[in-house]
């Protein structure tokens, strides 16, 4: 966090995250076929040690501040070195991702197809204060869908 003065106060981030890619072909026929694909990710980040960087270059630039969390607020009161007192909104965050795809497709004649596809994503980050544990628990959110769909017909023979 960026001071009027100059001065950057900073904080240890502790970053926990969980992340799975899978995808998956099932074929019902040689002329029917679904395909799968699901993406979720969830990351959750809290900052703590909070620090005003006195001497940018040197092996350890920080000097440790006392902090507290200011009563039914989410920002962080701070008290420097030098005897003033800033306060910032509470960095920690949690961010959740989510990609899906579902892809079916019918061969009805050689050469001719129907093909449906329905994707969904979900993109949402919130200044919650919750563990990694109740956030995929919890994971929801409303995100976007969309459907496709797609008819080919082959002329002739």
């Amino acid at each position: 966090v960026a001071q009027p003065d100059g001065r950057f106060v900073v904080a240890r981030l502790r970053q926990r995250t969980v992340s799975l890619t899978a995808r998956t072909d099932v074929i019902f026929t040689v002329h029917t076929l679904l395909q799968l694909y699901v993406q979720p990710f969830i990351s959750a980040g809290a900052y703590d040690r909070y620090q005003v960087v006195a001497a940018p270059r040197a092996a350890d630039p920080g000097v440790p501040i006392a902090t507290r969390l200011l009563p039914g607020t989410d920002r962080i009161a701070a008290l420097l070195p030098d005897g003033s007192a800033v306060s910032f909104d509470r960095p920690d965050d949690l961010r959740e991702s989510l990609n899906a795809t579902a892809v079916f497709r019918w061969e009805y004649r050689p050469g001719s197809f129907v093909t449906a596809v329905w994707t969904h994503r979900l993109d949402a980050g919130t200044a919650v204060r919750r563990s990694l544990g109740d956030a995929i628990r919890d994971f929801s959110g409303a995100g976007a869908s969309a459907f496709l769909l797609k008819t080919s017909l082959r002329l002739g023979r």
